[in-house]
């Protein structure tokens, strides 16, 4: 019984420790989002890193994605990801090959669909909106810069990553950072090295063209 009063007690501590600070974090985020959503387009080159201590991975890639509406391209670890909201191709140069995929309908093969975190790049921007509890934590300084430092927790356990730790430019409010903790031990995370508004993109630029591509295999992933 003095366990479970014990437990209870830590779980309240916890709890309210997210409730006092829900209010700012949200307000913050809002104003990111908000701001965020009222430019047309979005460019931004980005940082990709891979790590986990207890296998040895310490990697980093460089990408860019480009952002319309719910349109997005993105070149990454020598792939291109095409969606332009209704479908999304995924070319691959090396092997001659691009998949093809229906935006709207889950991939059944791929369960863990949610979890990837550049599936939608779109929702790095606005990701803490739903399906997690948020608290804000702190400020940090990076590189010289004024960071906010925000705790996204997901209220659904069945998902591969317990936390997300988001960092916002204090004076831009922009997305500085996003860092994944998977239960396997493994962290992912991805930082904003340029960020550029409103450049003008035309829609063909989220299609993938198959004609200028005539030797390229395309394999249906639909089901």
């Amino acid at each position: 019984m003095k366990k479970l009063s014990i437990f209870i007690l830590i779980a309240m501590t916890v709890l309210v420790g997210y409730a006092q600070k829900d209010t700012k974090a949200k307000s913050i985020l809002d104003k990111v989002s908000t701001k965020t959503q009222s430019y047309k387009t979005i460019k931004a080159s980005f940082s990709y890193n891979m790590e986990n201590l207890q296998d040895g991975v310490n990697e980093t890639y460089n990408g860019t994605v480009f952002l319309k509406g719910d349109k997005y391209k993105i070149l990454l670890m020598g792939t291109e990801t095409y969606s332009n909201g209704k479908h999304r191709w995924v070319y691959m140069p090396d092997d001659e090959e691009v998949n093809f995929y229906d935006v709207k309908k889950k991939d059944k093969k791929n369960k863990n669909q949610d979890d990837d975190i550049l599936s939608n790049p779109s929702d790095l921007f606005t990701i803490y909106s739903k399906g997690f509890k948020y608290k804000y934590i702190n400020e940090v300084v990076e590189n010289g810069r004024e960071l906010y430092l925000i705790e996204l927790v997901p209220r659904k356990r069945k998902r591969n990553f317990f936390k997300i730790k988001v960092k916002i430019d204090k004076a831009k409010l922009q997305l500085y950072s996003l860092k994944y903790l998977s239960k396997d031990g493994s962290r992912y995370t991805i930082k904003i090295t340029k960020f550029t508004p409103n450049v003008k993109m035309g829609d063909s630029m989220f299609t993938f063209d198959t004609k200028a591509h005539p030797n390229v295999e395309v394999v249906d992933m639909r089901e």
